[in-house]
This record gives structure tokens, sequence and C-alpha cells, in this order.
């Protein structure tokens, strides 16, 4: 399997839930939606593990709110 040369973690942070789209640097490549995970460190820790399996670097962005 060939890695995405960049996957971008798109992250949508709320109190207790935290929502989470993938996206990679290859043209044509659709947003997909990973799911929810809780707002908690082991779970990003986990979620970043797991992708960064999948590309040569990561670029994680957040919705901030007002």
């Amino acid at each position: 399997m060939v890695k995405a040369n960049t996957l971008f973690v798109g992250l949508d942070v709320h109190k207790e839930s935290t929502d989470v789209a993938l996206v990679s640097d290859t043209v044509g490549d659709a947003v997909c939606y990973y799911g929810t995970i809780l707002t908690n460190l082991r779970a990003f820790d986990k979620l970043l593990k797991q992708q960064a399996a999948k590309a040569n670097k990561l670029c994680v962005v957040y919705e901030a709110g007002p």
C-alpha cells in the first residue's frame, strides 16, 4: 500500500466528543467522515497513531467556535 504524502485530519471538538474527517492530498480524493471519538488525550493519541501509518505527514486542523 502506498502512503499518501499528506493526510489532513479535521476535528470538530466538543466537550464530550470530537467529530473527525480525513482527506489526503491525492488529487480527486474525497473527504471521508471518520466518526466520533471521545474528547480526551488517549482517544486523540490512538487516532493519530492509526492515521500516521497511512501518510508521510499529518496536518491536524480544528474548528474554532465563537
